[in-house]
């Protein structure tokens, strides 16, 4: 299976806050429609609630994404000496209720299928310990400390898609935001895959675990 994270780029405030990173589907945030970065700077990731925090993606139904696959990573790392001081991975469950689900309804069409993603119940009082541990930092380590969280979602291929883009749209919706904000528009995925993996050629594995020959 191929791995491409989705991420876009949020900053807020100062100190830690200005360098807490949220990465949901690229790495710059030329990437991010200008018309959503007025309203991603509302988030605070020190005080968002986690059981309101919901990913979602539009994406070919070609792709299949297998239960399980989805996780989240937090980690703080000290930009002095760049020790990564905490590193914790979280699994997140696909979700949505028919309300979210009808929020996003008039981004499907033929070939399209919705996911949205969420943290299990189980795991929400672990995020809320580490939002108190980051506003339990000290001023130096406000200064110093750079707390990041990903999202990561690995797929493959039902059917060889061919060497068409393969165009990916993503969405994020916390306790601030209100409803889902759009953090790519038609990305295409290609590009992803072959930044993270530049022997990959922009492909994805077929979900029988064959390698799909490039074109």
């Amino acid at each position: 299976m191929s791995s491409f994270p989705h991420g876009v780029l949020a900053r807020r405030g100062r100190g830690l806050c200005a360098l807490f990173t949220l990465i949901m589907a690229l790495s710059a945030c030329g990437h991010v429609p200008l018309s959503s970065m007025t309203k991603l700077s509302k988030l605070d990731i020190q005080t968002t609630d986690p059981a309101a925090l919901r990913l979602a993606a539009v994406l070919p139904d070609t792709i299949h994404i297998p239960a399980g696959s989805a996780r989240m990573d937090l980690s703080i790392t000290n930009t002095e000496t760049g020790e990564i001081l905490l590193s914790e991975q979280i699994p997140l469950r696909e979700s949505g209720s028919k309300a979210e689900k009808a929020e996003l309804s008039g981004e499907l069409s033929d070939g399209k299928q919705l996911l949205i993603f969420a943290l299990a119940d189980e795991d929400l009082a672990y995020f809320q310990s580490f939002q108190e541990h980051i506003r339990a930092g000290s001023g130096q380590q406000r200064k110093t400390h750079e707390g990041t969280l990903s999202l990561h979602v690995t797929g493959c291929a039902i059917k060889d898609p061919g060497p068409a883009p393969i165009p990916i749209t993503t969405f994020l919706k916390t306790s601030e935001l209100g409803g889902f904000v759009t953090l790519t528009r038609n990305y295409d995925l290609t590009d992803a895959l072959k930044h993270a993996d530049p022997g990959s050629a922009g492909r994805l594995d077929k979900c029988d675990g064959r390698q799909i020959p490039p074109a």
